[in-house]
């Protein structure tokens, strides 16, 4: 987009402050934008914007915030549905309504494995997504591995 739907006027690279609601918190992100230089209006991309809900998500535990509000930004920063995540991490889909809705503790160890998988989705990588998939799947590998600790990662 080169001009402002508003008012048609040229579009300038920025950095913007948007603000991301989590529950009763509220958190400022600065993220790249374009700034209308005749009415102010700002617009940000899509990608910067998910880019932006992964980078708050991966960082909730670390700014001390382990609600079911911050659980439930975790999940949908990741696009997964409740449904679909409970069966990831092997409980009830009622365990995650439970959890975001503050009517149980969410479960620290849990909470840590979101944030890595938003941390990791942020770089471009799906690592623990991916354990947690090949673990639901329940498929037995070979009973004869090979692992080459030169290349391990």
């Amino acid at each position: 987009m080169r001009r402002c739907v508003k008012c048609k006027g040229q579009l300038k690279s920025v950095q913007a402050e948007d603000a991301i609601p989590v529950g009763e918190h509220e958190v400022t992100v600065t993220m790249p934008a374009k700034r209308c230089g005749a009415c102010g209006e700002i617009y940000f991309e899509g990608k910067d914007l998910e880019r932006a809900e992964l980078a708050v998500a991966s960082q909730l535990l670390n700014l001390g915030v382990a609600t079911g509000a911050a659980f439930r930004f975790m999940r949908k920063a990741l696009g997964l549905r409740a449904v679909d995540l409970a069966k990831l991490l092997d409980v009830d889909a009622v365990t995650i309504s439970r959890w975001e809705n503050d009517k149980v503790p969410v479960d620290r160890a849990t909470l840590a494995t979101l944030a890595a998988a938003a941390s990791e989705k942020l770089d471009g990588r799906d690592a623990t997504l991916a354990r947690l998939r090949r673990l639901h799947e329940g498929k037995r590998p070979a009973r004869a591995l090979r692992v080459d600790v030169a290349r391990a990662s």
